[in-house]
């Protein structure tokens, strides 16, 4: 057994217990979106979520959505479009600014790093991105983007999505950064 697997093994049975002592259930994030590791679910169904929160959320169905289930940008899961929720960090929150442009994301007047969107994917297909522009972030909405991975499946192709489809909040327990 490679020692990878074996460190594995051994932090997810630390995770189970850690889990079972602290009651909170525990996520396993294994895509490059966000730093690899174990996230703990700090609330369930949050009624407010503010800027730089690690959530847990299922962006509505669109045809971005609908493209990023095809390529298998996204894994099955339990949302209602059958894909995994996705683990993004809040970046915009109701009343913020964003600029989109072929350079990135700008909040409120400051340009995120990692932000640009890919003209094509891993493969060398188009990507179609979100429509640069200058947007309010409407009430009830965030804007979910990736800081850490330029090549993130986030809010730079779907745009903004519902509060409500956050499904939690969560925080790094072990990463590998």
């Amino acid at each position: 057994m490679n020692t990878r697997r074996t460190g594995i093994i051994a932090l997810l049975l630390g995770a189970g217990i850690m889990a079972i002592a602290s009651a909170k259930p525990v996520m396993l994030n294994t895509t490059s979106s966000e730093p690899e590791g174990l996230y703990v679910v700090v609330k369930r169904q949050p009624d407010r979520v503010g800027r730089g929160a690690y959530v847990s959320a299922c962006p509505p169905m669109s045809a971005v959505i609908h493209l990023g289930v095809i390529r298998h940008y996204l894994a099955a899961g339990t949302c209602p479009d059958g894909t995994v929720p996705v683990l993004k960090q809040v970046e915009a929150v109701a009343g913020d600014r964003v600029e989109f442009s072929a350079a990135g994301l700008a909040v409120n007047g400051r340009l995120l790093p990692n932000t640009a969107p890919a003209a094509t994917d891993p493969h060398g297909r188009p990507l179609p991105h979100y429509p640069f522009g200058t947007y309010s972030v409407a009430p009830n909405q965030v804007w979910l983007v990736s800081t850490f991975s330029p090549l993130s499946f986030d809010g730079r192709y779907f745009g903004p999505i519902p509060a409500a489809d956050i499904h939690a909040i969560v925080r790094p327990l072990w990463t590998e950064q």
